[in-house]
């Protein structure tokens, strides 16, 4: 993938950093269409298609949190990948984001180096995942795999979910080890272990996706296992109630 033809859309509503953003990018090669509120990027989605979304988190009326909900909703589009840009640094606000399938986090200040190479990783990230799954379903290959700091559970689970694909998806941490059964692009089981502690079902999948270091890999198999989790995809990222 040239850098031309990765189209990135950034959104800030402080203008010095979303112009900031937006030189630094094109200054890479890619090309970056700006938004300055989150109403604003939605409109944009749909009439530029990005490749790619970086975003603040504290916008106006609707937050980036808010606008991932959004996105992860479009039929279409809803598999964009989303790198967020923010300020909060608390971990129940890194999880939320990564429940929600964000595929990375910048925190401001940001160096300017850093999110050249994070955008860089994203892009490349973008190139795996259209390769592994972009493909029909019919000429699709069989398996994929990659790093949870490169390829978040949430992230491949979004894509999953788009692809309608089944099979099983392994998650190896510094935190444990779990499994995640797939099937048409829901997650129907699962079993994570810490330790000596195993949980499953739901309970298993929430551990799973607070996993931010290690390897995970996919490969699509028959999967007949009951339903244990009876979530959508959405519900589980963005770490829905189980009643």
């Amino acid at each position: 993938m040239s850098p031309m033809s990765v189209k990135i859309l950034t959104m800030d509503d402080e203008d010095d950093i979303r112009l900031l953003v937006g030189s630094v990018l094109e200054g890479r090669g890619w090309q970056v269409v700006q938004a300055a509120s989150a109403e604003e990027g939605l409109q944009l989605v749909e009439s530029e298609l990005p490749d790619l979304i970086i975003s603040d988190v504290n916008m106006g009326a609707m937050n980036g949190f808010e606008f991932l909900e959004k996105l992860r909703e479009h039929p279409e589009l809803g598999a964009t990948p989303v790198v967020f840009l923010t300020s909060m640094a608390a971990h129940e606000d890194l999880l939320r984001g990564l429940r929600l399938g964000c595929d990375d986090y910048l925190t401001k200040p940001f160096n300017v180096d850093e999110l050249e190479e994070r955008v860089a990783a994203a892009v490349r990230r973008l190139e795996l995942m259209r390769t592994t799954m972009g493909a029909s379903a019919a000429s699709a290959v069989s398996q994929f795999e990659g790093d949870l700091d490169e390829l978040s559970c949430g992230a491949t689970l979004t894509m999953l979910s788009f692809q309608n694909r089944t099979g099983l998806l392994d998650v190896a941490s510094t935190q444990g080890s779990g499994r995640l059964w797939v099937r048409d692009g829901r997650v129907v089981a699962a079993e994570a272990r810490e330790n000596d502690d195993t949980a499953r079902g739901l309970a298993a999948v929430h551990r799973i996706l607070a996993w931010s270091e290690g390897h995970l890999s996919f490969k699509i198999d028959e999967v007949g296992q009951a339903d244990e989790v009876g979530k959508t995809t959405l519900q589980l990222l963005m770490g829905a109630d189980s009643d």
